[in-house]
């Protein structure tokens, strides 16, 4: 019998301080900075004190790549502040549908909308003090961008489901827009608020919808002379929806939940939210053994706030439980979920 072949780990190939300057020193001045003592310190060593030469090597690629994204980006920078504006943004997804092959093949009539769908993530989660612009680096540093480099990699199949799943492939995008559309239900191009109360499947209170309208922008219709949703408003919606335990949708969602602009949420404000869970409950003939003293007592103990009297947002992100929170206000399906989930829970102990 043939001897049993031993895999063997990869030799490992290290560098000590005084290597990495004897490297560092035979290249030109401008990469001084990437072989400094506060570089070397930033990598793994070994019990002999050395850097694994490849995990320097992919950060310097990586440091590359970046480098020539910052330079990219500064093209679309009129004003060569660093930042880039809402329109800045655009024209750069404009020429990035060009070089990606999943997207070049686009239909010309849903260009423009993957490029808003595109840029209203970078938005929702980087705009955090609504001033309309980002700073470049703050793009460049964000896991956003590292999810649409995903594009260019050399293992991007857009018949994968895990790249379905990405934001910015062209699947995506095309989800979000048929579903635009199918809420579109008279075809003007707005959703009312009519339209929008079908998403997912009717099952948002009215309550809810109702503060979308107060707290977002929308446009009056001069045939009908009601507010509606457009396409980029309901991309936020979306992505709020979406991400629930992002501090950005939970910030997103306190906006409607504060209605007292107060920075703070109280028992009677809980009270008056699952108030219409239950309606929605009841309307739907699935009638659920429960109070809203009830349902707010366990809301507070699950959040644990720093004040026993009130909830603020810094008290829903730091919880963990946010997301369960505002579903279990805003959608009466999530709240029979979560129902059914804690019902069978106490069966199983």
């Amino acid at each position: 019998m043939a001897p049993t072949a031993v895999l063997r780990a990869p030799t490992f190939e290290g560098l000590n301080y005084d290597d990495f300057q004897k490297v560092g020193a035979c290249l030109r001045l401008k990469a001084a900075h990437l072989f400094s003592p506060q570089m070397f310190l930033c990598f793994r060593r070994d019990r002999h004190g050395r850097i694994s030469v490849n995990e320097f090597y992919d950060y310097v690629c990586r440091h590359r790549d970046l480098s020539e994204e910052r330079i990219n980006l500064s093209f679309y920078d009129p004003n060569g502040d660093s930042y880039l504006r809402e329109n800045d943004l655009e024209s750069y997804f404009f020429d990035f549908i060009q070089n990606i092959e999943s997207l070049s093949a686009l239909q010309e009539d849903f260009t423009h909308f993957y490029v808003f769908t595109a840029v209203r993530r970078f938005f929702f989660f980087l705009d955090r003090h609504g001033q309309r612009r980002l700073a470049i680096k703050d793009i460049l540093a964000s896991p956003v961008f590292r999810e649409l480099q995903e594009l260019r990699g050399s293992e991007w199949d857009e018949d994968l489901p895990s790249c379905q799943e990405n934001w910015f492939s062209a699947h995506s995008s095309l989800r979000v827009y048929r579903e635009y559309l199918e809420l579109d239900g008279d075809q003007n191009g707005m959703l009312s608020k009519s339209e929008l109360a079908r998403y997912n499947n009717g099952s948002l209170t009215s309550l809810f919808i109702d503060r979308v309208w107060q707290e977002y922008r929308t446009y009056r219709n001069e045939d009908s002379d009601v507010y509606e949703m457009d396409y980029k408003q309901f991309l936020d919606f979306t992505l709020a929806m979406e991400n629930q335990k992002t501090p950005q949708s939970i910030r997103w969602f306190w906006r409607l939940l504060d209605l007292r602009k107060e920075g703070r949420i109280d028992a009677t404000i809980i009270k008056m939210f699952f108030d219409e869970v239950l309606r929605g409950i009841e309307a739907a003939n699935q009638p659920v053994d429960v109070s809203c003293e009830d349902v707010c007592d366990e809301i507070f103990d699950m959040v644990k706030p720093a004040d026993p009297r009130f909830i603020t947002v810094k008290d829903l992100i730091k919880s963990g439980v946010g997301d369960t929170v505002i579903s279990m206000l805003i959608d009466t399906s999530d709240f029979l979920s979560f129902e059914q989930h804690e019902a069978e829970g106490e069966a199983g102990t």
